[in-house]
């Protein structure tokens, strides 16, 4: 009882220093960018499927508005790249939408209703990092749609339904230049205020006003700064960053002064950081601000994984959500250990989740010398599954055929998918 009683106790005091920081989010987080497109073509309903199978913690759309005001997941303004457009333009006589730019023939988004997206075959754009037909995944004959953002929501509240494990989403409002900075700012504001629209709907059990089940992004501060007094979800700024540490305005840069990053925690409550630009001395930064840090976009090396983790990331987003599996959670033991040194400051208390997953959670104070009045933050341990007890000394073969098992059930189609995703 009384150890029940103080588990209680260190969960209170986290959620009450956390809300200063951010939301109460297992950290780091894994987001599956675009879904798992290194294995599916990009914000198709099947690729954030596969990216929850294999254990991400949330999903992310890219957000544009089509014609009918209606919110579609795609990562470019235009259908050209991850859409069969031009065959289907042709074919129906919709060339005449299309907009010359430098020569080229481009047909956006918010040229088209979407019973006319939902008409369009969606493809990878096939570059280095993304899914290629043949891959084992997909053959490149399957008939995948643009998904909308309902559908993702949709994904996500389902399997909560029936699991009980959340898998958050993390929609980014886009931008297109291919309109006047007015026009461009309204359609930006009007993307923001159907964002909030559609993540308020009766039909989601307020599942989308928990500020751990949802984060939203931008790399264009009016929008979050436009978005700040009418949400209370959690909002990030993106940020941009080249190597000789220039940007492209509005597009803020990852913070390397206090003040730099005083002035992003005043409308956002993280930073999304290209993965070349997330030094020590950024992440830092901004984190001693009360920022979270999510770096973008890491693909199938498990080093990079190491690193980021190893350097305190709050999260990153991965085009292959299970190459975290290869060693990642070695880096972020480490990463806590070091943390924990200067006092005992990192004492686990082992947790049963309202869910009743059976995970091991950890209460952590970072005790860093810089970090003084840091906030406390939960963290999730590994996943503890006491095997059969037939099965514990299990030999080679068994677990050979135990993992040739799981690889079957993680492909797309498969007869034996598991309900819940596996760790």
């Amino acid at each position: 009882m009384r150890t029940a009683l103080c588990a209680a106790a260190l969960v209170a005091a986290a959620i009450a220093s956390e809300a200063a920081a951010g939301p109460l989010v297992d950290r780091p987080i894994i987001i599956a960018h675009r879904g798992a497109s290194g294995y599916l073509p990009e914000h198709t309903v099947e690729a954030y499927r596969l990216g929850i199978r294999q254990g991400a913690d949330f999903i992310e759309p890219d957000l544009f508005l089509t014609r009918d005001r209606r919110l579609v997941a795609l990562h470019d303004d235009t259908l050209n790249a991850t859409t069969n457009i031009e065959e289907v333009a042709a074919a129906k006589g919709w060339t005449d939408r299309a907009r010359i730019v430098g020569g080229r023939r481009l047909y956006y988004v918010f040229d088209f209703d979407l019973a006319e997206i939902r008409q369009l075959t969606a493809r990878s754009r096939g570059t280095p990092g993304y899914s290629q037909p043949g891959n084992g995944f997909y053959t490149g004959d399957e008939p995948f749609k643009v998904a909308t953002f309902t559908e993702v929501l949709e994904i996500a509240h389902g399997h909560y339904r029936e699991t009980g494990r959340l898998v958050g989403v993390y929609p980014e409002l886009k931008f297109t230049q291919a309109l006047a900075p007015a026009a461009g700012l309204a359609y930006l504001t009007a993307m923001a205020d159907a964002l909030l629209a559609e993540l308020a709907d009766p039909r989601w059990d307020g599942l989308f006003d928990r500020r751990e089940a949802v984060f939203i992004q931008s790399f264009i501060p009016a929008a979050l700064q436009y978005l700040r007094p009418r949400t209370a979800l959690p909002l990030v700024a993106l940020t941009f960053t080249l190597p000789n540490g220039a940007g492209f305005p509005p597009v803020p840069t990852c913070p390397t002064t206090p003040e730099a990053a005083r002035a992003l925690r005043a409308f956002a409550d993280g930073i999304g950081v290209n993965a070349p630009a997330a030094s020590e001395a950024c992440i830092r930064t901004a984190q001693e601000a009360g920022l979270l840090v999510h770096v973008y976009t890491l693909t199938d090396d498990p080093g990079s994984y190491r690193l980021f983790f190893g350097r305190g990331v709050d999260g990153v987003f991965s085009n292959h959500p299970d190459s975290r599996r290869a060693g990642p959670r070695r880096a972020l033991s480490r990463a806590r250990a070091r943390r924990c040194r200067p006092v005992r400051a990192c004492d686990p208390e082992p947790l049963r989740p309202a869910s009743g997953h059976g995970l091991t959670r950890h209460v952590i104070r970072r005790a860093d010398a810089g970090r003084a009045g840091a906030p406390t933050v939960v963290r999730r341990a590994k996943r503890h599954r006491r095997a059969p007890r037939g099965r514990r000394a299990g030999s080679r073969k068994l677990r050979s055929a135990t993992a040739r098992s799981d690889r079957a059930r993680s492909r797309p189609g498969s007869a034996r998918a598991p309900a819940r995703a596996r760790r």
